[in-house]
């Protein structure tokens, strides 16, 4: 089956799962530029999720093999935690893929789902997107999806342009395909942790002054 991947904020412990996209799992099936899962992350990063700690986690990962204590630190420590870090999040963190039309029909599928378990009377079931029974689908799919011209390391103090950055392979070739932003933030089993890991990011249609643009970036593609 190989490694699946979710988008996962530490922050605000919510996250988005390519599947409710119509999107595979796999990492390198997320890379593609200002595809819907991309552009739903995108205008997260430039609202509610600007500024967080951001994760494209595999769920075959080594916890203990990866040294990004400070994103993963508090989660680990908790007392509700065992086992593998994607069970946890599926647990105690909260899907908000259900924000965007474009996981309306994955979506709706799966809440139809989950809503015929609650009728059967079955118990101890996971809300993953915190509906409310009794009106399942309020305030849902109301959301486009957005693309903007920069993405920002605000830790770092860096950002890049699709337009103007050239994205370079490990066979040094240029890309105008992939957007880096998935193995920047990556990590798992079948990714190498990102060189943004643990860092603030989020997105703008303008730089604020002392970040500077990219000219290239590197990927391990």
């Amino acid at each position: 089956m190989g490694e699946y991947f979710n988008w996962i904020n530490l922050d605000k412990k919510e996250y988005i799962s390519p599947g409710d996209f119509d999107i595979g799992y796999k990492g390198y099936e997320s890379v593609y530029i200002n595809n819907a899962l991309l552009c739903s992350l995108k205008e997260l990063m430039g609202n509610e999720w600007k500024g967080s700690k951001i994760i494209f986690l595999g769920d075959e990962y080594d916890q203990s093999s990866i040294n990004i204590p400070d994103m993963l630190n508090v989660i680990l420590l908790d007392d509700k935690f065992e086992g593998n870090f994607i069970d946890y999040t599926y647990e105690y963190f909260k899907n908000v893929s259900c924000k965007f039309e474009a996981a309306r029909n994955d979506v709706t599928e799966e809440i139809s789902i989950f809503m015929e378990r609650i009728r059967r009377g079955e118990k101890d079931l996971v809300n993953e997107y915190g509906v409310d029974i009794n009106n399942p689908f309020a305030g849902m799919f109301g959301r486009k999806g957005k693309s903007y011209k920069y993405t920002i390391n605000y830790s770092k103090g860096v950002a890049y342009c699709l337009d103007t950055t050239k994205i370079i392979t490990l066979d040094n070739s240029v890309t105008d395909n992939i957007d880096p932003l998935p193995v920047l933030l990556g990590c798992g089993r079948t990714m190498q942790p990102g060189e943004w890991l643990g860092d603030s990011v989020g997105v703008s249609d303008s730089l604020d002054t002392g970040i500077t643009l990219l000219d290239k970036i590197r990927i391990l593609w």
